[in-house]
């Protein structure tokens, strides 16, 4: 999975969060070769752990800050 992540400051001095997933692949599990089950993003764990670690760390900083997700 590939991601992005931009942290800037507007006008009022608010600091923004903005992530968005760029790429990804899935899995998806299989019987006999046949697709079974829900595809999965593969890496989402990872970048939601991100994400949310990058947030608790900007709000701790900035008590104003406001988190938008792409």
């Amino acid at each position: 999975m590939t991601f992005h992540a931009v942290v800037t400051s507007d006008d009022s001095a608010q600091t923004l969060l903005q992530t968005g997933i760029d790429g990804f692949r899935t899995q998806q599990s299989t019987f006999m070769l046949i697709p079974v089950g829900k595809k999965r993003l593969t890496g989402l764990a990872t970048y939601e752990a991100f994400t949310t670690n990058l947030r608790v760390a900007l709000q701790q900083n900035d008590t104003a800050a406001e988190v938008v997700t792409r």
